[in-house]
């Protein structure tokens, strides 16, 4: 019954991997034995699977007396909404956090510093997720050792097979994904905010001090145009990856969006690698007067790198689309 799954389900979930469908065979099975004394081998009622299963206890009770060890800092009363509310948290307060950190760093970069200041970003990030880890466990062990109750989290309420959620299904969309996606949006816009600090060619500057100039390899009036449409689409990017992962299945509307999506990353790419004068006409200048490449030859590097590019992203694209139409095939499939 759908109720029995729930409530097997919500032990399992509390135990190592390796235990879990042992556990989780022994425990249909003394359920069964359980309902078959109370109905005498007829088909229970919903009544007296809410009566076996009341009689079992909380799940969160029950795995613990499966767990192998006993010991811990959070009981089990208290660990599941403890695990629960840390994911929640982190998942919501580290993305703005890192947003925070590289606006203010793209606002305002340190010269010569770009990779102090990544490193800035990253250990800013993870300062505030260690630290609300271990304020969020300091205050969940004060309140296991000092008596604190499920029922005191749940509005005074006791247990109900009632309250069991459904058993979810297969996630499609794995985090890893996720990862990935949001990364690449990232970078884009690290690289192309940064990119006027560190991508060009350094001369020097007839400075005694043999102090030298950067000339960026982008023209900065081009890149400047272009770069606000370009944090729209990598928040709009960052926003659908997080609703995927929400979601963990392909639906239609997020299919039709992740489409709606690439296609716009690729014309963004599209337009920005043949775009006239995105390439600083002061850095083609000093590379030539050094005699680093001809003009010919920095045109033909130019051309085979956007090709490569284009490529490159053109294949990552439609990939990305045939996973979320065969995604959404599956999951449609009977």
């Amino acid at each position: 019954m759908e109720l029995v799954n729930r409530y097997v389900y919500a032990v399992t979930k509390r135990l190592p991997v390796k235990q879990r469908s042992d556990i989780a065979a022994e425990l249909n099975g003394l359920i069964e034995d359980m309902l078959l004394e109370r109905t005498g081998g007829s088909e229970p009622s919903k009544k007296q699977v809410e009566e076996v299963l009341l009689e079992l206890g909380e799940p969160s009770e029950l795995a613990d007396k499966y767990r192998s060890t006993k010991s811990y800092l959070i009981g089990p009363a208290l660990f599941g909404h403890y695990v629960d509310l840390l994911k929640l948290l982190l998942s919501i307060v580290l993305p703005v956090i890192a947003v925070i950190k590289l606006i203010g760093f793209l606002g305002n970069p340190p010269a010569g510093q770009i990779m102090t200041g990544i490193i800035d970003v990253i250990g800013g990030v993870v300062s505030v997720g260690i630290h609300m880890t271990f304020w969020l466990t300091l205050a969940f062990v004060f309140m296991d050792r000092y008596g604190l109750r499920r029922e005191d989290l749940s509005g005074g309420a006791a247990w109900t097979p009632a309250s069991l959620q459904p058993v979810p299904k297969q996630r499609l969309i794995p985090l890893a994904d996720t990862i990935v996606y949001v990364l690449f949006y990232l970078f884009l816009i690290g690289f192309f905010g940064l990119a006027r600090r560190f991508l060009g060619a350094w001369v020097d500057n007839g400075a005694t001090d043999g102090e030298k100039t950067l000339i960026p390899f982008f023209n900065q009036e081009v890149l400047s145009d272009l770069f606000p449409y370009l944090v729209i689409l990598c928040v709009l990017g960052i926003a659908l990856e997080a609703v995927k992962w929400a979601a963990g299945r392909w639906t239609k509307a997020l299919v039709a969006g992740n489409i709606v999506m690439n296609v716009l990353t690729f014309g963004f790419i599209l337009f920005l690698v043949t775009r006239t004068g995105l390439i600083n006409p002061a850095f083609i200048d000093e590379t030539v007067s050094r005699g680093w490449r001809t003009t010919e030859q920095f045109e033909t590097i130019r051309i085979a790198g956007a090709i490569g590019i284009l490529l490159v992203m053109a294949y990552y694209c439609v990939k990305d689309m045939i996973v979320s139409i065969r995604g959404l095939g599956s999951r449609l499939s009977p």
